[in-house]
């Protein structure tokens, strides 16, 4: 029963994330907006990275060397994902990297913005060639997406979803709606 209220929970999200694309394609003139994308001005052979930090209700588990596994309780913890986004010969490929978790929502994600710093550990996690709805997805978290403002870089509990896109020397830097997270596109 839990794994299946589990699904019906990302498959809810999952529609959540499109419905909520269409929504804002039809109320803001996206397809002008669209041109104005990190995503649509990405040229070939170039990439972007996408940082994202989001805070999610988690349990931890933890395997010793010893072989014992301990469990926490359920806290908000950080996740924090890179993405890097290539195109080649008009296809779009997307490597998932995931950090280690941590205690102190977005701890690390004000710095994201100036320089990756090797003790964010990232590990490779999974690749994907995107399909064109997943390509209209990202470009959604840029059109949804509202650039941060102060109360953002608080270091705090409540920090909401953010990601950061660095496209050569240019970066955005945006506060999103829960249900987005660029980690869905692998669901």
């Amino acid at each position: 029963m839990h794994k299946d209220s589990s699904q019906i929970k990302n498959l809810f999200a999952a529609l959540f994330f499109v419905a909520a694309f269409a929504f804002s394609a039809q109320n803001t003139g996206l397809s002008a907006q669209v041109n104005n994308t990190l995503l649509a001005k990405l040229t070939e052979g170039d990439s972007l990275v996408y940082y994202q930090c989001h805070v999610e209700s988690a349990e931890q588990e933890l395997r010793t060397a010893s072989g014992h596994t301990l469990n926490s309780i359920s806290k908000n913890l950080s996740i924090t994902e890179k993405y890097v986004l290539y195109k080649q010969n008009g296809n779009y490929r997307l490597t998932h990297f995931v950090s280690v978790l941590t205690m102190c929502p977005n701890r690390r994600f004000s710095g994201l913005k100036f320089k990756e710093k090797p003790y964010w550990e990232f590990f490779y996690k999974e690749t994907k060639q995107l399909s064109e709805l997943d390509i209209k997805s990202l470009e959604g978290i840029e059109n949804v997406g509202k650039e941060a403002n102060e109360y953002d870089f608080a270091i705090t509990t409540k920090n909401r979803n953010q990601v950061i896109i660095l496209g050569g020397k240019t970066a955005k830097q945006l506060g999103l709606p829960d249900a987005f997270l660029v980690s869905k596109l692998f669901k």
